[in-house]
């Protein structure tokens, strides 16, 4: 039956037995203990009580206590009664009748079976409630997986096009530092308010500088002789950042030897998207001996 319809006959049944509340226990063959029957509570107060209550029931036949219901707070007078196969009927509170509660025992095996019928019933349907849900959750854990999956291969063949890219990259980088190097002309960088960031070999031959580290301690005009040193501040700088381009011959003074090297330069501005100010970039050709 299902549970108001339960419920309607339970108490009715309570009524003719003169007894507040019926509770059933039958068999578990897995736990090896007998259990509430299902439509009975399935959790008691004072658990160890009603334990002890139904093994003494089972060894002895019959048993009566006092153990709280439905509550703690809530002791009241319980009258047992077992049958052979472990099947345990509880009578609890008022004042049970004791012929009808024989008399009920007579119907106890039938009731038991229906009830160790529905625990089994129960038990299916939970089962397959589990089952479905196993089902589910693996079903969509391969669908992760797999995404998963399919997610590394794409990163993967990503990647791989990456690395490829950046090796080119790598190598155009490569070729153009050991191109910068390895020209004759003086190559250097500065920042836009004048600071050396890098000289080639030859522009620190030029300049008579020692390595780049003593490059970096210089501004821009410092390479050129001291006559031209305004002119490579206010006109050769503000144009480069302004326009782009400034190209004309100047004067280098190597400041090891102190010796004037007459260059043709070009001074142009460098855009970066990934720097939020412009880079100048000089390219300087000694023209001393076609002087």
């Amino acid at each position: 039956a299902d549970a108001p319809t339960r419920d309607t006959s339970l108490k009715a049944l309570c009524a003719w037995l003169g007894c507040e509340y019926l509770l059933l226990f039958v068999p578990d063959p897995d736990l090896g203990i007998a259990m509430p029957a299902p439509g009975f509570p399935q959790t008691l107060a004072a658990g160890r009580e009603w334990r002890a209550f139904v093994q003494t029931c089972q060894t002895a036949g019959s048993r009566q206590a006092v153990i709280p219901y439905p509550d703690a707070a809530s002791p009241r007078t319980v009258s047992g009664t077992a049958l052979a196969d472990g099947t345990v009927m509880a009578l609890i509170g008022g004042s049970p009748k004791e012929q009808r509660g024989r008399a009920l025992a007579i119907w106890m095996p039938l009731l038991a079976a229906a009830l160790k019928a529905g625990r089994i019933a129960d038990f299916a349907v939970q089962q397959a409630r589990f089952e479905r849900q196993a089902t589910a959750q693996s079903q969509s854990l391969a669908e992760r997986l797999d995404a998963v999956a399919r997610e590394n291969d794409r990163l993967f063949h990503e990647s791989e096009k990456n690395l490829a890219a950046r090796r080119r990259v790598e190598a155009e980088q490569q070729r153009f530092v050991a191109l910068v190097e390895n020209s004759g002309d003086c190559i250097g960088l500065f920042a836009p308010s004048g600071e050396v960031l890098f000289l080639n070999g030859s522009g620190l031959a030029m300049t008579g500088l020692e390595n780049l580290a003593a490059a970096r301690a210089h501004r821009f005009e410092d390479l050129f002789h001291a006559p031209h040193r305004a002119h490579a501040r206010e006109r050769i700088i503000p144009q480069a950042l302004e326009t782009g381009r400034w190209t004309g011959e100047t004067q280098f003074a190597n400041q090891g030897t102190g010796n004037l090297i007459d260059v043709h330069q070009t001074t142009f501005r460098i855009t970066q998207t990934s720097e939020p100010e412009p880079m100048l970039a000089m390219i300087a050709r000694d023209i001393t001996d076609a002087k």
